[in-house]
């Protein structure tokens, strides 16, 4: 999950410098790169290392919780997949 958010930024990064009709359609990422700049990815990686924390202090996984992680996962997967055929 780690490496999807850092592509995720990445690639976004990339594409936003490279078509300049480009715009994040996430409103709240959009939201962060209007206040914090080259830094928008600031509140991304804050949340991200609370989700991590959050994720290492579970003791068992019901199935709820797996079939969540596995929905954010793909969600992330094809972020990045679409970041990359803008390119």
């Amino acid at each position: 999950m780690l490496l999807l958010q850092v592509a995720d930024v990445v690639t976004s990064n990339a594409v936003m410098t490279t078509h300049i009709d480009a715009r994040e359609l996430n409103p709240v990422m959009r939201n962060a790169m209007d206040n914090f700049g080259t830094l928008w990815w600031t509140p991304k990686a804050v949340l991200g290392a609370f989700v991590v924390l959050l994720a290492s202090m579970l003791r068992g996984v019901s199935r709820p919780t797996m079939a969540a992680a596995i929905a954010v996962t793909s969600g992330y997967i094809a972020v990045v997949l679409n970041n990359l055929t803008c390119l």
